[in-house]
């Protein structure tokens, strides 16, 4: 019998199209872009999800849509999701990073049937377990308090190493370093980036020569009326969220070399995608961020808002949270050896409409492992559409 193929799925959250180099972007990330160059790598560019967290987070684990699998837009709308997940076969299972499909025990990845998983179970956290507060010490943003599981039991965070959340997930630094090596290229502001990038998604073939990007729409004010000041801070957030792709890059290299160190590299497949389009945000935690200098370090907490977002997800319009192409429409590559025999060069560009609960089948057809069926742990499941899968 041949030996069944691991698995590595990567899960960037609130990642724009263009963000990493091989979509376009400027960012370095030789660690996904050497995936997307392979003669096994494939670059999907009309890859969608849901335009939210949670949902492309049920509807990778189910393969089905995500109000069938027990989500509206974030929230539960029911106790459990359809299936219960995963249900091994004979695979060791494990997963690290958020979680966002629950908060308590009985919602948290081990409950799920993950062997191993050292998970936050919250939508979202400081990256150095910072929690900012108001004067009268109550959290600014109490729906994102840092609740960690390993396996099935609650984390005390203060027993945690102060790392980098991304460090710690990989390994169990500060990034400034990382933000460093980018300072200075976001000084021309948000629009002259975005056309730079996309002329770089047309000369890698991603966009045709014709491509036009939709206006942006933001009541923002326009860079150019902007004080100076206000364009340093605006440009150091974008030099910050650089920082942060490039460090997940470079964990993503850690997780590849220990896997090549063992011997399984050519038997393995792999998926990186975004959960969503940019994160548009602009609540700034005013009271914590500081002075400019200071944006990145641990007690900031910043976002880069929506003309950047709008740049990442060029040349669709929109961002994360919105149903158009830019809130749903996210990068992936996918990277599996045996994609390499048929074919004489390396990255390989596909259009063909994919969707983040085609993995799931794929997954399973690849593994030589059937659903269970309509009934799972005695309760219904709602099955996935048979011509569900991807076509690599």
């Amino acid at each position: 019998m041949a030996k069944r193929p691991n698995f590595f799925l990567i899960v960037a959250d609130d990642l724009g199209f263009s963000d990493v180099g091989a979509f376009g972007g400027e960012i370095h990330t030789p660690n996904l872009d050497a995936l997307a160059a392979s003669q096994a790598g494939v670059r999907l560019t009309n890859f969608h999800t849901a335009s939210m967290c949670s949902p492309t987070r049920s509807m990778l684990l189910s393969g089905t849509d995500n109000y069938i699998a027990g989500l509206g837009q974030m929230e539960f709308r029911s106790r459990d999701l359809n299936p219960p997940m995963p249900w091994g076969n004979g695979y060791y299972t494990c997963m690290s990073g958020k979680w966002h499909l629950g908060l308590t025990r009985e919602r948290a990845p081990h409950a799920r049937g993950f062997d191993r998983s050292f998970a936050l179970l919250s939508g979202g956290s400081a990256h150095y377990l910072y929690q900012p507060t108001h004067p009268d010490g109550t959290p600014v943003f109490a729906h994102w308090a840092p609740l960690y599981y390993e396996d099935d039991k609650q984390v005390d965070v203060k027993t945690l190493p102060q790392d980098y959340t991304s460090d710690s997930f990989v390994s169990r630094m500060a990034p400034q370093a990382s933000i460093r090596k980018y300072r200075g290229i976001y000084n021309d502001g948000p629009d002259a980036l975005r056309e730079r990038r996309q002329q770089r998604q047309i000369e890698l073939g991603l966009l045709p020569a014709d491509a036009e990007a939709h206006p942006v729409v933001t009541d923002t004010i326009e860079w150019d009326d902007m004080t100076d000041v206000g364009q340093k801070w605006s440009s150091r957030t974008m030099e910050v969220f650089a920082g942060i792709v490039d460090r997940m890059d470079e964990n993503i290299g850690r997780v590849i070399e220990r896997i090549k160190s063992l011997g399984e590299w050519d038997n393995t497949f792999v998926l990186f995608m975004s959960d969503n389009g940019a994160e548009r945000a602009v609540i700034e935690a005013i009271p914590m961020t500081g002075e400019l200098d200071n944006l990145g370090n641990r007690d900031s907490f910043i976002w880069y808002g929506p003309r950047w977002a709008q740049t990442s997800t060029a040349p669709s319009r929109m961002h994360k949270g919105y149903v158009t192409e830019g809130g749903i429409r996210c990068p992936a590559i996918v990277h599996y050896r045996p994609l390499a025999a048929a074919r004489t060069a390396g990255g390989e560009v596909t259009d063909a409409f994919a969707t983040v609960m085609d993995i799931l089948p794929t997954i399973l057809d690849l593994a030589g492992v059937s659903h269970p069926g309509p009934t799972f742990r005695g309760r219904e499941v709602v099955l996935v559409r048979a011509h569900r899968g991807f076509r690599i």
